[in-house]
């Protein structure tokens, strides 16, 4: 059986373009091309069973694909104070602090 996670595709678009497609956690831009790049949305909170996050800006950030699977392996740990924010994106706290707690392991 097929875990489907739906993700609204117009939130995806906002949070890359609010960055210009550079990562909120490590600021590279990746380029794939002449004035092209290339960012992926990242859920805080993981969307889905077990962690069921919600899909809201609040709970994503753009990052490069270096550290969204660093994020989803939990080698990194997050600090709201590091993250760029635009100021049209709010973060939710209480999605970081699930992060740190449950997805983030200190090797």
């Amino acid at each position: 059986e097929q875990n489907l996670r739906l993700r609204n595709n117009n939130l995806v678009k906002s949070v890359k373009s609010f960055y210009d497609n550079k990562c909120q956690r490590c600021k590279i831009q990746l380029s794939i091309g002449k004035d092209t790049f290339y960012s992926e949305a990242h859920h805080i909170k993981p969307l889905g069973e077990p962690h069921n996050g919600p899909d809201k800006l609040e709970n994503m950030i753009c990052v490069c694909p270096n550290c969204h699977i660093q994020l989803d392996y939990g080698y990194l740990k997050l600090d709201i104070n590091r993250i760029q924010l635009h100021n049209e994106h709010k973060l939710n706290e209480e999605y970081i602090l699930y992060h740190n707690e449950n997805i983030y392991r200190s090797f």
